[in-house]
């Protein structure tokens, strides 16, 4: 009794699938002792595979694409066949089918990994789809839909990225009758896998013997057998896995915020440090200089001149540090490479040391002088940059009356700079952090030392930007430390040496300048110095007056503040580029404002050369002698 009820279970069920499919696959002929086994199934189908509200044909040729992963290769011909027509797609006895020339792109490539995943995963992000609706038959859009699920499928290395990008095509509600159809083709991969003597139907077989290319692809896939789905352990020990490293990935989040924000708060509190040290002479130096004005002491006047524009200079060369590094970090820095003679540069970095390595009291050896014609191909000011702070560095961490030598040597490509002191030595855990962003050793702060930790940082990046590589040598605290710097040489006689040029002061010719900035401290300061240059000057201190000014003295240069109220530099620029007299008249941006998109912007609104605060009188010097000269295309070259 129990045979006949299964043999009529069974019919009822085959005449079901018959119906839907035109067909009664093999797939449904299984288990033909546990009838409900295979009922379920076919509900599970119906529910996932059958009536689920995607298009039936895309339903179908997804199946197709992802069957290429299962090993037994009933699966694949099955939906394939489907596919050409041997039944209905989808169980859709409406749906057209796919000829073959559309069938064969779909298991002819390697599934996309790795590097080539990327265009895929953006193409489906830029997509709005619905469930209602799909990409047309064999278009990119369809073939990347069909690889993000297939790494659905397979659990890769890239399943979460492709399950994102996923999110961001579909609502969650239609992603949801994606993955439960997917639930349901790897319940059907899983299902050929535990049952290999399935065979194919004859149907199935006349096709391949026609169509043998269709054939090729299907039984010789290369991809055939990724899809390990036999187990279930599997997929638990993914699982397993990928919390764990999650978990851990976390934890070193949660670990690395909690070090950044302490890092931050020290760097604020240290960055306040820091500038009120130059401050705190040059409030006390102009207190001074009343009393000195007033005594007509001029030896104390010029020494207190000397300190106040030594501790300017530390003030800006502090600013100056932080704005490359942040230029480096937002990749906007670029370099003016060329050939440059090394033993200048660092002739120029020792320059800029001079006052303070005498004021150290340090016993200075440079024997860099015995190698001449070094060509480095680099950027001359970022080179000076580089071993400035590096003497600046060991002038710092080294007690009064220390010793800091320079030393070069050469290997078969590389010239080999080293800066090396006696001073308070870094203990070697903490050589790698040296060059990290705000990073001080402790015995650095234990020995009064503060900095904001930038240097070494910015150094380390121009070295790399240079091609060149940066180490640290310190055997213990107390025993000094050496900096080791090597970059690669050029020949020499690759093409003419890039130099400084020194230009002479006003020769006498003449160069009408108009200063325009709402801080008016400022303005008078820098007309002064125009002045004292030789030059003659007119100061307005916003945008109208200047465009009241400028047309009545037909100026050769303006120099112009941008953030100014009522009409800023960039509004007033544009006014000024309408008007005839402007042709022959440069106009420079002078602002505190350097980043690269600033530059981009002032430029837009018309400027000719974009200069960020404070100008230093040699710059100034400089720049009047091209416009005095009529020099534009100097002046062109020495900006740029």
């Amino acid at each position: 009794m129990n045979g006949e009820s299964n043999t009529n279970q069974h019919a009822a069920l085959h005449s079901e699938v018959k119906n839907r499919f035109g067909v009664v696959p093999n797939f449904f002929k299984l288990a033909s002792e546990s009838p409900d086994i295979t009922e379920n199934l076919w509900g599970f189908a119906k529910f996932a595979y059958l009536n689920n509200p995607f298009p039936s044909l895309f339903k179908e040729r997804m199946f197709v694409y992802t069957s290429r992963f299962c090993e037994v290769r009933y699966c694949i011909a099955r939906h394939v066949g489907f596919l050409a027509g041997l039944g209905h797609p989808s169980g859709d006895a409406e749906s057209k089918t796919s000829p073959v020339e559309l069938i064969i792109p779909l298991l002819a490539n390697p599934l996309p990994r790795d590097e080539a995943l990327g265009p895929y995963l953006e193409l489906v992000k830029s997509l709005q789809l619905s469930k209602s609706s799909a990409p047309e038959q064999g278009s990119q859009e369809e073939y990347a839909i069909f690889v993000c699920v297939a790494h659905l499928l397979l659990f890769t290395d890239r399943t979460h990225d492709c399950l994102d990008a996923l999110k961001e095509a579909y609502s969650s509600e239609d992603l949801e009758y994606l993955l439960v159809f997917l639930t349901f083709i790897r319940t059907a991969h899983y299902w050929t896998k535990i049952h290999p003597d399935l065979e194919m139907e004859d149907d199935l077989r006349q096709l391949f013997d026609v169509q043998e290319k269709l054939a090729e692809k299907i039984f010789n896939d290369p991809e055939a057998g990724s899809c390990e789905l036999s187990t279930q352990l599997q997929t638990e020990l993914y699982t397993l896995r990928r919390e764990t490293q999650l978990m851990a990935q976390v934890k070193a989040t949660n670990t690395a915020l909690e070090e950044a924000s302490i890092r931050k708060d020290e760097f604020l509190a240290t960055l306040a440090h820091e500038l009120r040290n130059p401050l705190a002479p040059i409030t006390s130096g102009l207190e001074a200089m009343k009393i000195a004005i007033k005594n007509k002491d001029l030896k104390a006047l010029e020494a207190l001149r000397t300190t106040m524009e030594r501790q300017s200079q530390q003030l800006t060369h502090l600013v100056n540090d932080l704005m490359d590094v942040s230029r480096i970090s937002r990749g906007k820095m670029s370099l003016k490479l060329g050939p440059v003679e090394l033993t200048d540069i660092i002739a120029s970095a020792i320059d800029s040391v001079a006052t303070k390595l005498e004021q150290a009291g340090h016993k200075f050896v440079n024997d860099s002088a015995k190698y001449k014609s070094i060509v480095v191909k680099g950027d001359p000011v970022r080179l000076i940059q580089i071993f400035s702070n590096l003497l600046d560095n060991a002038i710092k961490y080294t007690p009064y009356g220390g010793e800091i030598s320079l030393s070069v040597t050469m290997d078969a490509t590389n010239v080999v700079v080293s800066v090396k002191d006696n001073g308070i030595g870094i203990p070697a855990h903490h050589h790698e952090k040296i060059f990290e962003l705000f990073s001080q050793s402790a015995d650095e702060l234990e020995a009064g030392e503060q900095g904001l930790g930038v240097g070494l940082s910015l150094v380390k990046k121009l070295v790399q930007m240079h091609d060149g590589n940066i180490e640290v040598v310190s055997d213990s605290p107390g025993d000094g430390s050496q900096f080791v710097v090597r970059l690669p040489t050029v020949e020499f006689e690759e093409q003419a040496l890039t130099s400084k040029s020194e230009v002479e002061v006003n020769n006498g010719n003449s160069c009408r300048v108009l200063l325009v900035d709402d801080n008016k401290s400022a303005a008078d300061i820098l007309g002064m110095l125009v002045l004292m240059l030789g030059y003659s000057v007119d100061t307005v201190y916003n945008g109208r007056a200047a465009l009241e000014m400028a047309p009545e003295i037909c100026p050769d240069i303006i120099f112009m503040d941008i953030g100014m109220p009522e009409l800023n530099g960039y509004e007033t620029a544009q006014l000024m580029n309408q008007e005839a007299w402007r042709r022959n008249t440069v106009l420079v941006a002078l602002t505190g404002w350097g980043r690269e998109e600033d530059i981009q912007r002032t430029k837009e609104a018309g400027f000719d050369h974009h200069l960020v605060k404070p100008i230093d009188a040699e710059q100034l010097k400089n720049i009047l002698h091209y416009i005095s000269n009529k020099d534009h295309a100097g002046l062109e070259r020495y900006l740029s």
